[in-house]
């Protein structure tokens, strides 16, 4: 009797093990994703240029728009490139100057559009998923842009653009990907401003692999590299070429950090090769180098500091520097601010000076607050 009735039990747990299951599957979105028969990765670039976003299910025609000057932003969402899935979603385009693509799930605004004279291309992919898209539209610029963000929606929203619908189509849900085919590969671009080699994760994602240097560039790592440096820092003074270069050491190697204009200089007066910078200038209350009562050369940083038991008579009969006692006249080469009228004059024209390196005053005043005592110069 009692065998009876646990043999009975027994046999009911297994069905009520699989009732309990399917009713889990029916609540769980994750099951309706993974229902989807041809589920796809939906990239998304953006145009630097335009300010325009791009959308597209090929792999190959994101890569190809990434090369051609667009930023790669990685898997927008997710939808299918079968009918059996959803309704299709429609791609449009504006071949008048500064045309847009247009994505629409309406067959009625397809329709419409291409009546206006955009061109159909037919039908992009198809809906699919449990996540809804946000369409939001820009009134200056005529641009439609999609996510399935809200808090994307939502910004754009508070600076101007217009909410069209919060379910332009069904979408994955927020966070859903198919990894990347062939991921990681790498693509080179210069989107970014520069020339460099990313590489594409499987989640979409993209890491800077290797920045592409000019041949400048190249030329001016190798002098860091062959000198040297007592800091992170290595500047390149092109004394008649009228550029400082300032490289940066991260991560164990060298790269151009910036380029600074010289204003003017001291051409042949300049002490050329390999130096260091070894002070910075004392400055006065008003941020300028102080000597007996005159404010000359603010923000000086010095690679060659001497002392004179006389002044050095230049600009108006100023010294370069300062009287210490027991020392002399503080003298020196170095960068300090020059006058950004004199940019456009002729060489002949330049200062002739003592031999320092002249540069805008905000770009003195960079140098004197990042570049520290014990860098490398070499002049040239």
């Amino acid at each position: 009797m009692h065998r009876f009735r646990l043999n009975k039990i027994l046999a009911l747990v297994p069905m009520v093990a699989l009732a309990l299951l399917a009713s889990l599957a029916f609540l769980s979105p994750a099951r309706a994703e993974a229902q989807v028969v041809a589920k796809t990765n939906i990239y998304r670039l953006y145009n630097p240029n335009t300010g325009e976003h791009f959308y597209t299910a090929s792999l190959g025609e994101a890569k190809s728009v990434t090369t051609a000057g667009w930023q790669w932003e990685g898997i927008g969402f997710t939808d299918s490139t079968s009918s059996e899935d959803g309704s299709p979603v429609y791609r449009v385009y504006n071949p008048n100057p500064g045309g847009r693509h247009h994505l629409t799930k309406s067959a009625a605004e397809k329709n419409w559009l291409v009546s206006l004279g955009w061109k159909d291309e037919g039908v992009a992919w198809y809906e699919a998923g449990d996540g809804n898209l946000y369409r939001v539209y820009n009134p200056n610029s005529g641009e439609h842009h999609y996510t399935r963000s809200a808090g994307e929606a939502n910004y754009l929203k508070s600076i101007g653009w217009r909410l069209e619908s919060t379910n332009a189509w069904k979408v994955g849900v927020e966070g859903d990907y198919v990894p990347v085919p062939g991921a990681p590969f790498r693509l080179e671009a210069s989107s970014w401003g520069y020339p460099a080699i990313y590489e594409v994760q499987t989640d979409g994602s993209l890491k800077e692999v290797e920045r592409k240097l000019s041949d400048v560039e190249k030329v001016a790592v190798a002098i860091a590299e062959k000198y040297g440096s007592g800091t992170d820092y290595f500047l390149i003074n092109d004394v008649w070429g009228l550029k400082l270069t300032v490289l940066k050491r991260q991560n164990g190697s060298w790269s151009v950090f910036r380029n600074i204009r010289i204003n003017w200089n001291g051409g042949k007066k300049t002490n050329t090769g390999v130096k260091k910078i070894v002070a910075k200038a004392p400055l006065d209350n008003n941020g300028s180098l102080w000597k007996d009562g005159a404010d000359v050369n603010p923000w000086f940083t010095a690679t060659d500091l001497y002392y004179e038991q006389s002044p050095t008579y230049v600009f108006g009969g100023i010294s370069h520097g300062r009287y210490e006692a027991g020392k002399g006249y503080w003298n020196a080469q170095g960068f300090h601010e020059g006058y950004s009228d004199w940019a456009n004059k002729p060489a002949s024209s330049r200062h002739g000076g003592t031999g320092c390196t002249c540069l805008d005053n905000d770009d003195a005043k960079w140098i004197y607050d990042n570049i520290p005592v014990n860098t490398t110069v070499y002049a040239f």
